[in-house]
């Protein structure tokens, strides 16, 4: 794969551009939330899934939100993407709350924040940790070179589309800015270790995606029991895909893939450390 490639024209998929996720745009207020319904509580997330994008993380996430016990958050939204807009100086105390308030259940259910980017992003970790440091976290790992890929793939589609450039401007932002924004967003140990020094390591559900391929019933129910809900639930269509999307962009070939692990080795080397649950086996680049 080159990060020079351009992309191929698909049959099943349209050029326009894809509807953009509202809080990509803006943090939200208090005026976007639903109103609270009598005898619910509001207050911090119960959980909230940190990571990771392109990992199985809508699939699961559909999955968590079909359990009777959960309910949606006041926005109505999986990927909230609310601390992504705070950079180096973080949220106010003011915008801390309007956070808190974001999540309602009545009594015995819980809801959460599904922003799988926060692992990734750049002191999010951090903010996260100021606003809910009682919350339970969940984070979803996969092979960083298909990450990488589906990633690269999908700025590509969207991205680019969304900030309609062309010739010489989509190869600057497609080279310098898409593909490394790819790979960084696909190295986890740091939000680990961030993770990992502010959470006790009960409060932090670690899964990988090619064993939730491979046994979703066990890792559900493992994932359920995390959230103290009822691990006997078995939604519909389990094992269903969910938000397939078929990729515009040549994967790697052998020799590229060889190459892509050098990238990313040190980083799935120190992620299995401090994830010893990872089944490295699974990720057949790096066993």
């Amino acid at each position: 794969m080159q990060n020079s490639a351009l992309l191929r024209p698909s049959p099943t998929l349209t050029p326009q551009s894809p509807k953009m996720l509202p809080g990509m745009l803006r943090p939200f207020e208090r005026s976007d939330f639903a109103p609270l319904p009598k005898g619910w509580r509001a207050g911090p997330p119960d959980f909230v899934a940190a990571g990771c994008g392109r990992a199985g993380s809508t699939w699961w996430w559909s999955l968590i939100e079909r359990h009777p016990k959960v309910v949606p958050n006041r926005l109505g939204q999986k990927e909230l993407h609310y601390f992504s807009h705070f950079g180096w100086n973080g949220p106010t105390d003011e915008q801390v709350e309007v956070y808190r308030e974001a999540f309602a259940a009545p009594p015995g259910s819980i809801c959460g924040d599904g922003t799988f980017a926060y692992l990734t992003h750049p002191l999010s970790v951090q903010h996260l940790w100021r606003a809910a440091p009682e919350t339970r976290l969940i984070v979803l790992l996969r092979n960083p070179i298909d990450r990488f890929v589906s990633s690269y793939d999908r700025f590509l589609r969207h991205r680019m589309r969304w900030l309609g450039l062309e010739g010489e401007r989509a190869v600057v932002q497609r080279n310098y800015s898409l593909w490394d924004e790819a790979l960084t967003s696909c190295l986890c140990a740091d939000g680990l270790r961030a993770v990992q020094r502010r959470w006790p390591r009960e409060r932090v559900l670690v899964l990988q995606y090619e064993q939730c391929r491979r046994n979703p019933e066990r890792e559900l129910a493992r994932t359920y029991e995390f959230l103290g809900v009822d691990p006997e639930f078995v939604p519909e269509g389990l094992r269903e895909a969910i938000n397939k999307e078929e990729h515009e962009l040549a994967g790697p070939d052998a020799a590229a893939r060889e190459r892509l692990v050098e990238l990313f080795e040190r980083d799935v080397a120190e992620t299995c450390r401090l994830c010893p649950e990872i089944d490295r086996s699974l990720w057949t680049d790096f066993a």
